[in-house]
């Protein structure tokens, strides 16, 4: 089956590319997306991102959508530096530095090295642990400013609602060390949604260093999938399905007939 081009998006996609601006602009911005499941987002951001906008590059980690129970300390940083890392060995981009350059400086290593003679002799493993985690953070947040300082890139980072506090304070940091860095913020809306976890998030980002942007993906109008997806399927049922999953039928629904 194809899936057809973002129809009746014209306005979102509009939208976002303002946002985003030209890549000589000389300040950041964060671009919150939001949506429910399903909706589309990460298509249509990455629709944006491939062919309506030119000058950047893009960094995307892979970030799983079930890691609310299992995120750990800094893992969204992980995620990001190790995306960089890939670009740079499959030489997509090849002025990206090598992530051993910005490995382990001798202090922190030291560090690391007394924290476990330490923790061996005190038990005081989970301090020292933790001390360790967060010297490796630092060296991970400077390797990513140290690309993202080379070149104007748009920063894709899906699942924000699931974001670690560490992961966040080391992106504000991030960008206050850099510049016409563009960091789009996907924000998956699902069953579970908490209002005030969303508006907590966005005080958040409102200290990052740039223009904070705001934009709400809704689900397609029901005639507009009548119009675009297998005919075959009757009205009436195609029409409960789509209240039932609340849109959520982007992917299954949204193809014309081959």
């Amino acid at each position: 089956m194809n899936i057809p081009s973002f129809v009746n998006r014209t306005k979102e996609t509009q939208r976002i590319v303002s946002e985003i601006g030209n890549s000589y602009n000389t300040s950041n911005r964060v671009i919150f997306v939001a949506g429910r499941i399903g909706i589309g987002k990460s298509r249509l951001i990455k629709k944006v991102i491939e062919k309506d906008v030119t000058g950047f590059r893009t960094i995307q980690p892979d970030i799983s959508k079930n890691v609310a129970q299992t995120i750990s300390a800094g893992a969204y940083i992980d995620y990001l530096e190790h995306s960089i890392d890939k670009l740079g060995k499959e030489h997509t981009y090849n002025d990206i530095p090598s992530k051993i350059k910005y490995s382990v400086r001798l202090t922190t290593l030291v560090k690391i090295i007394i924290s476990g003679v330490l923790s061996k002799i005190f038990g005081q493993s989970y301090y020292y642990n933790k001390l360790a985690k967060y010297e490796s953070l630092i060296e991970k947040r400077d390797y990513i400013i140290s690309v993202l300082k080379k070149h104007p890139y748009i920063l894709h980072i899906p699942n924000v609602q699931f974001i670690d506090i560490e992961s966040l304070e080391i992106l504000i940091d991030i960008s206050k060390k850099v510049t016409n860095t563009v960091f789009i913020m996907e924000y998956t809306i699902d069953e579970s949604f908490d209002e005030s976890q969303l508006y907590s998030l966005m005080e958040h980002f409102k200290t990052m260093n740039g223009r904070l942007s705001y934009i709400i993906i809704d689900k397609l109008p029901f005639d507009e999938v009548r119009r675009i997806t297998n005919h075959s399927i009757p009205s009436n049922i195609l029409r409960e399905i789509y209240n039932r999953f609340n849109g959520n039928i982007y992917q299954l629904l949204l193809c014309k007939d081959d």
